[in-house]
């Protein structure tokens, strides 16, 4: 015990006298920071054909290698089917290697885990992106749609604001623009995120006032609020993506499992 006490404190002791720059370089080469990397996070938003019993539970893969992302330090990882409506391990990042990608979302509930969606994307080092499962599901032909948006974080970020932009995940909806409005301040006029987004599409991440606000989207020169989400709080310092999922036709305000839903999650 006493031999290995002295042996700790030698080494401390050597590791202090080390230069800064020294140190430093060390710890990213056990962090792998130098190595370069892409992160892609993974979205279910495709409908099933019935409800949500119907399990639609599926996985992103590059190939044939599943795409998991680090829930701790511990190591723990999703390596589970992502339902409807959810996110892939609580809306966490997974590293990825750059470069062009086959990515593809199967079924893992099912022996076969068959390929119901495939998106080519080029996936650029330092850059971030989403996979998105849409559309309807189809359980005869076993497909779904699917499409990939990079997520660009604001590189000069006013850590006063919030930060939110609009994606359009809703395959039987027009373009629509997504708006806000200041709960608290209901006689101030609802202030558009950017511009129509189409299906398949994202926005711009657009610096607003850190606040509760309802989410409405509209079709351009209509007044018919399509989506709809209220009491929603952007805090300062974070960026939010806010998702159209569902059915347009079926009421935001009602409880089916398939209606006009906007999706909140957090980038950073």
């Amino acid at each position: 015990m006493r031999l290995l006490r002295a042996i700790t404190a030698v080494a401390a002791l050597v590791a202090l006298s080390a230069c800064e720059e020294t140190l430093v370089k060390d710890i990213n080469a056990m962090n792998d920071q130098d190595a370069p990397t892409a992160r892609i996070r993974y979205f279910n938003f495709s409908i099933t054909p019935t409800s949500t019993t119907t399990t639609n539970a599926s996985h992103l893969f590059s190939g044939s290698t599943p795409i998991t992302a680090t829930l701790s330090t511990t190591g723990a990882v999703s390596t589970g089917g992502i339902n409807f409506g959810g996110v892939s391990a609580g809306g966490f990042y997974s590293a990825i290697t750059p470069g062009q990608h086959e990515l593809n979302s199967r079924l893992v509930t099912v022996a076969d885990q068959p390929v119901i969606a495939s998106v080519s994307a080029n996936l650029e080092s330092g850059k971030y992106y989403s996979f998105y499962l849409s559309g309807a599901y189809n359980s005869t032909t076993r497909t779904a749609d699917a499409f990939v948006v990079e997520d660009p974080i604001p590189a000069e970020f006013d850590w006063t604001a919030a930060y939110v932009r609009f994606v359009n995940a809703s395959a039987n909806s027009q373009p629509m623009t997504m708006y806000l409005d200041n709960a608290n301040t209901p006689t101030v006029e609802a202030m558009a995120v950017g511009g129509a987004v189409a299906y398949k599409n994202a926005g711009e991440f657009v610096k607003v006032p850190p606040a509760v606000y309802n989410l409405v989207t509209r079709y351009t020169g209509d007044a018919t609020d399509r989506f709809v989400r209220t009491s929603v709080t952007f805090l300062p310092g974070y960026v939010y993506t806010i998702t159209a999922r569902g059915d347009v036709t079926v009421s935001s305000t009602g409880t089916a499992w398939n209606r006009a839903f906007l999706d909140n999650t957090v980038n950073r």
